[in-house]
């Protein structure tokens, strides 16, 4: 699969599209991305685009390949609301993403793999995994008395929280404790705020604890 990726990537990304077009040079990858990052930096344009043309629910599918991986996000950052695409441009936009499409299992199946994200559910690219991360311990003593056996435990990553950092915060400044356990694909997620108070506990992925709800 990942073969036929990488060739995929070679094809579209020789060919102008209309978000390039649209949006300019400066939407273009960085040259020393691979080319499967270009090609996910590309599903991620084209997904933005797509919804400007009209063409709704390729761009929804699209869109939610490209949320799996940084390079994705970054291609649909790269495309505005007022950006112009028309015509031509959303034929061929559409086309290569029917194309991406066709292998949307393999591909969503490779990207889970590559960005650690279980059940679609992707964690922070950046996080703190030491004992003496800000909040640490606050955090571990908040799960201390959740329901959680300790030895389900695999890491505890902390980050500084906002909605747009996490996507699903309350979006009040402060800290976030993404645990791993052995037991379930996903994570426990316990927000603090900026003085390490804990704020409340929650789920993502395909954890279910009794006790603790579900984002």
């Amino acid at each position: 699969m990942r073969s036929w990726m990488i060739a995929v990537a070679a094809v579209l990304w020789l060919l102008p599209s209309g978000a390039q077009a649209a949006a300019g040079s400066g939407a273009r990858p960085s040259e020393n991305w691979t080319e499967m990052q270009k090609l996910e930096y590309y599903i991620g344009q084209i997904g933005a685009a797509l919804s400007i043309c009209g063409y709704h629910t390729l761009s929804h599918d699209l869109t939610e390949l490209a949320n799996l991986s940084p390079y994705g996000r970054k291609g649909l950052a790269s495309i505005r609301v007022y950006d112009s695409i028309k015509g031509g441009h959303c034929g061929k936009l559409a086309a290569d993403g029917e194309v991406l499409m066709e292998d949307r299992d393999q591909l969503l199946a490779y990207l889970q793999d590559a960005y650690d994200c279980p059940a679609g559910q992707c964690a922070p690219e950046v996080g703190d995994t030491s004992l003496s991360a800000p909040c640490r311990a606050e955090a571990d003593e908040h799960l201390a008395g959740l329901p959680i056996d300790g030895r389900d435990i695999v890491s505890v990553m902390m980050r500084n929280g906002s909605r747009q950092g996490s996507q699903m915060s309350t979006g009040k400044k402060g800290y976030e404790a993404w645990v791993r356990l052995n037991s379930c694909q996903g994570w426990v997620i316990i927000e603090l705020s900026k003085g390490c108070y804990p704020r409340r506990a929650f789920t993502r992925g395909e954890c279910e604890i009794d006790g603790i709800s579900s984002y």
